[in-house]
């Protein structure tokens, strides 16, 4: 099973590639209003923001698979801490730090998140 995320904000395509690399499917929705992240926000195991995109109750209320929330820079006030952290959820950004930078600190905390999820889906099946 592929591991998912959904990409809400432009990132560079690099970052995307090694993400890809790994072997994640990829969703590109920084052009998709953000009213509609919600509804989608169901069939993933990650979620990457930059600072357009809000990660409030509604979205993570949706998000029954999400595992890990990526912030490409600084600063988590657009992303609901308490309920994140409510439901289990692993919240990694990436302050003072280059653009290729970020996309590689996202890639490894995804990696890691990702053999987590297949780690516990292993032990509970």
């Amino acid at each position: 099973m592929k591991f998912k995320i959904l990409i809400c904000d432009k990132i560079a395509d690099k970052g995307i590639h090694l993400m890809e690399e790994e072997g994640c499917e990829i969703t590109k929705a920084w052009d998709m209003p953000k009213t509609e992240l919600p509804k989608i926000a169901s069939e993933y195991d990650a979620i990457i923001v930059r600072s357009a995109t809000k990660v409030k109750k509604d979205l993570l209320d949706n998000a029954k698979k999400l595992r890990v929330i990526g912030r490409a820079g600084e600063g988590l006030d657009n992303i609901d801490m308490q309920k994140a952290r409510e439901i289990g959820n692993v919240v990694v950004n990436t302050p003072h730090i280059g653009a290729q930078t970020q996309e590689a600190q996202l890639r490894a905390s995804i990696q890691i998140a990702k053999k987590v999820t297949e780690t516990l889906e292993e032990l509970v099946s």
